[in-house]
């Protein structure tokens, strides 16, 4: 895939509030990078820290006007060890809930790495009926364990046609009815990684990831793209350049064919 460098291309201005949501074990510091990518591109300069406390509590770092361009909000769950997902959906709800409370935000995005996708997963589940809610418009997930972790049997098993995994695990199981529930709208870009012909990259396999494509089939749009090289390792997805052309491209630019 050829990439137009961001600052090439001329960034729509908009109030839709992208929220990026980490991994298990991880924090805000791992959505620095692509963050700090998209302000030296020129996308915002309203960045925003949400930190979640153990009890659900939400702190917003700052305020931010109606007319703020583009801006992105860090979340930060201080419980980044909690396995449930749906405890971490609820702490995302709330976010979002004050959010729209304190800024009337009224449009969000979703950038998710690894759990943080099925997370944000659970959220859309739990609440992306409410017609109450802001309204997803874009989601994009980096290396989403949508059928589990490698270590998990069945992980990485084959798909079928439509997607479905042949050996779903218990992480696919809890959020499949999102085949017949997910918000129809949302435009979707899935990114995974391939390191070394393994077809996984080091944790997540690659069909868990794609799994995706079968929970999001009433989306507007759905777009993947495995990276490979030794930049498509798990963890370094998140500090990899070309996924930070790929976010700003697809979020910001407009720039991404989506197919469906």
């Amino acid at each position: 895939m050829h990439l137009v460098h961001a600052s090439q291309t001329r960034t729509q201005s908009s109030q839709v509030v992208t929220l990026f949501v980490h991994g298990y074990g991880s924090s805000a510091h791992a959505e620095q990078h692509m963050v700090k990518a998209a302000e030296r591109a020129g996308v915002t300069r309203t960045v925003v820290r949400a930190d979640v406390s153990t009890r659900g509590k939400v702190h917003l770092s700052r305020k931010f006007s109606k007319q703020a361009k583009n801006p992105i909000v860090e979340v930060q769950f201080a419980a980044n060890r909690e396995p449930q997902s749906t405890k971490n959906a609820a702490w995302l709800h709330q976010v979002i809930v004050q959010l729209q409370r304190e800024d009337h935000v009224q449009r969000i995005n979703f950038v998710g790495h690894s759990k943080g996708n099925v997370d944000i997963m659970t959220y859309l589940l739990r609440y992306g009926s409410d017609p109450n809610l802001p309204r997803v418009e874009k989601q994009v997930a980096i290396a989403g364990p949508f059928n589990g972790v490698l270590r998990m049997t069945g992980s990485n098993s084959p798909l079928t046609k439509a997607g479905v995994p042949t050996q779903p695990t218990a992480t696919y199981q809890r959020i499949a009815q999102l085949r017949r529930t997910y918000p129809q709208g949302i435009r979707v870009l899935n990114i995974y990684g391939n390191v070394n012909g393994t077809n996984a990259d080091g944790t997540v396999g690659n069909n868990s990831s794609r799994a995706m494509r079968s929970l999001t089939v009433r989306a507007k749009s759905y777009r993947a793209v495995m990276i490979s090289g030794w930049k498509a390792q798990h963890s370094r997805l998140h500090a990899n350049h070309q996924v930070d052309q790929l976010l700003i491209h697809f979020l910001w630019q407009n720039r991404i064919k989506e197919v469906r």
